[in-house]
Parts: structure tokens; sequence; C-alpha cells
């Protein structure tokens, strides 16, 4: 059968998402009834176990996300529930979001396990990539984002280790430790940190290297 010019065959070729995504997705192009051509990407799903955390980020993100939304809207409710800490099976690299955040001051209420001084502001900036959670594995998809913190050596020593949140409970309980899940991305974040972000200090770095 002729080709139309400037078409593929219909099949599945290898196409490369994004580099930091660093991995490899199937693209289809088809003919659908209506004779026109489409592609249709496929989802990036990268699986992972859920992790314990440090325990304060469900008394501390009512109040951090609620000054993070002044700028990233679209988490204005998901700081209700924590987060879920998940160590992914593939690196996903964290230069990359779909809203960054300028420092802003907000105030913890506990911090590494002690309460905070209120009459002191924490200055920090946080970075959101948009995601579906799959919980568990095969399970149902939340709507969720990933959280990029300044202050968090992970956003740039741990490629691995991943903060989730949510606007609503996923699975209606607390999640059990170790449990498999995975994240879902269908979109290339591209906006890049932005210079404005906080370098890591080096007692971030020499803290968070001891502990992983």
């Amino acid at each position: 059968m002729p080709r139309r010019p400037g078409t593929r065959q219909p099949g599945l070729y290898p196409v490369h998402l994004a580099p930091w995504v660093r991995r490899w997705v199937a693209i289809r192009v088809a003919k659908p009834i209506d004779g026109t051509w489409a592609k249709v990407r496929y989802t990036v799903r990268i699986t992972g176990t859920i992790k314990p955390g440090q325990g304060d980020a469900s008394k501390n993100y009512e109040r951090m996300i609620a000054a993070a939304a002044v700028y990233c809207p679209a988490v204005a409710n998901c700081g209700l529930h924590g987060t879920i800490n998940v160590h992914l099976d593939q690196p996903l690299d964290k230069g990359h979001a779909d809203c960054w955040t300028p420092r802003i001051p907000w105030k913890p209420v506990f911090w590494n396990g002690k309460e905070w001084d209120q009459k002191i502001d924490r200055e920090e900036e946080f970075g959101f990539i948009e995601i579906k959670f799959e919980h568990s594995l095969d399970g149902q998809l939340y709507d969720a984002w990933i959280v990029l913190p300044s202050g968090h050596g992970a956003t740039y020593y741990d490629r691995f280790l991943v903060e989730i949140i949510a606007a609503e409970l996923i699975g209606g309980c607390r999640l059990e430790y170790h449990t498999r899940c995975a994240i879902h991305l269908d979109h290339v974040p591209s906006i890049a940190r932005p210079s404005s972000f906080d370098a890591p200090s080096a007692g971030l770095r020499e803290g968070w290297l001891g502990v992983i």
C-alpha cells in the first residue's frame, strides 16, 4: 500500500522521550477510522517501593503547601495528608519540573522531631512534577505530585528517592511501608530548575550522604 508523504507505516517506534527520563518509550503512528494520521505517546511508568520518612510532613505540609500554592496553585489541596516516600527502581533527574517557587518564608510545626520556634521563618524553594501514582502495583491511579524541596538533600543527591503529595488520602488509609507502587509520567517536565533555587550547603550534602 502506498504511504502518504511524510508519514510512517503503522507500528511501534522507539523514541527517546528526554535525557532526564533516561528511558525509551514507544510511539505508535496509526491511521484511525477517520483517515487521519495520529501519534499516541505511551506513558512512562517507573516502579518503586514505599519507604518510611521522618514523619514531619504530616504536621508541616498544610502550612508549606499553602505558601507554595501562591506560586503553584495546582498543588493547593495537597497539604493535608503528608507525603509518601518512594524509592524508585530507576533514577529520575530532578532538574526539571512543571512549576518552581521562588524562595518563600514559612513556619514548620515540627522539624527533625522537635517543635519549631514560631518566631522564626524557614526560607525554602520548591519544585513540583505532576504525575499519576499507582497504588499498589496494577492498582488504582491517583492524581499526585512529586515535591522537590530545596532544603532536602534528596533533591540534589538521590535521584531514586521521591516525595509524593496528593489531594486525597491515597488508598483511604495510611499506606504500609515496603509496598510496591509506581509513578506515571505522561509528559516531559520542561521548566529547568531556576538559578535562584537554593544551592545545597556543604552541611546538607554531608548530612544527606551520611544516611544513604
